[in-house]
């Protein structure tokens, strides 16, 4: 990706620490951008139209996360990773992100020459997620990793939204797939595409879509019927997990 965007409070650099250091160990370049806490936006910021709850936290989460697609548009960054300030990852993710580039490459039927390693008709890849399903009534692609000792064992996942795995080549204790999402809950760490981040950045701020960010996401997942491509490819198990640290929980969450 061109750039990593880590979203984080100011008042938290805590937070920055661990991703610091993270980076450091995984040879990673993060670009900090700050978090916004909604109660110091102007009321003329918030937008005309909202779908979804209105606490304070939703709308900030919501504008921090336009705001890098903002940055993305105005710079014209062909690709980003954004990751939350709670993000975690393994040791070998490079090697993971590799066996991942191959899949959503598989899935675009990408050809050679390409500008991207993951292909060049893709918007979105959900990499950290709290749950994930796949297209329903779909003969959709799929690409399979089996044994792959960096999935978690299935008595470790607590996430409630799964995919349909019913298939017996989707089946194994240490398989990953990638494949389009249909609906997804979170967003601990996903990667745009330049077309992706404007495509969000209008349906969020110019259409009256506005919602909480993570449900605006699935709504463009969900609904890309007309679109020559799907709007969102993802692994499962996710990639990207949750970092807690040491102390009380009200610690993790801003």
């Amino acid at each position: 990706f061109q750039k990593i965007y880590a979203i984080s409070m100011a008042h938290r650099p805590d937070k920055r620490d661990y991703l610091a250091l993270m980076a450091l160990v995984s040879h990673l370049n993060i670009e900090f951008v700050d978090g916004v806490n909604a109660s110091l936006m102007h009321p003329k910021a918030f937008p005309a139209f909202w779908r979804g709850e209105e606490g304070l936290g939703a709308y900030g989460c919501w504008r921090a996360h336009l705001n890098v697609y903002q940055k993305m548009v105005q710079n014209q960054v062909q690709s980003a990773l954004i990751i939350e300030d709670d993000a975690d990852w393994d040791v070998l993710l490079k090697s993971q992100m590799l066996s991942f580039a191959r899949g959503v490459r598989a899935i675009q039927d990408s050809t050679l020459p390409l500008h991207s390693p993951y292909g060049d008709s893709w918007n979105l890849l959900t990499l950290g997620n709290l749950g994930v399903n796949n297209k329903p009534h779909k003969s959709g692609k799929y690409y399979v990793t089996h044994n792959d000792p960096t999935v978690i064992s299935e008595s470790r996942r607590t996430i409630r939204r799964k995919p349909d795995l019913s298939a017996e080549k989707l089946q194994g204790k240490h398989t990953r797939i990638i494949m389009e999402v249909n609906k997804l809950t979170g967003t601990g760490a996903y990667a745009l595409s330049l077309r992706g981040a404007a495509r969000l950045l209008y349906d969020q701020s110019l259409l009256p879509n506005a919602r909480p960010i993570d449900v605006a996401i699935q709504e463009l997942c969900r609904h890309d019927g007309d679109w020559p491509e799907p709007f969102c490819l993802g692994a499962y198990p996710t990639i990207f997990g949750l970092y807690r640290g040491i102390g009380a929980l009200d610690r993790d969450s801003d």
